[in-house]
């Protein structure tokens, strides 16, 4: 997932480097939520439909990324 988000230069969107700019700057915040529903959509297709169906309450990519790693990072504790 993380060659395929940087390869579209949407890595960011996950790491929280690229955010949300001010709602007054209209056609930035637009851009903006168009690229993070798009990377949302491709979080979403790339998991079952009963994990898919538990993110949908996220409405930002970095959001759903961090439910994600948190289900999912494997730990080296005993």
């Amino acid at each position: 997932m993380m060659l395929a988000l940087s390869s579209k230069n949407k890595l960011g969107f996950i790491n929280g480097s690229i955010q949300a700019p001010d709602s007054s700057m209209v056609n930035q915040f637009n851009a903006w939520t168009r690229a993070n529903n798009l990377v949302n959509s491709w979080l979403l297709n790339s998991v079952s439909k009963d994990i898919a169906a538990s993110l949908l309450y996220h409405t930002t990519a970095v959001e759903m990324w961090k439910d994600l790693v948190d289900r999912f990072q494997q730990s080296n504790e005993p």
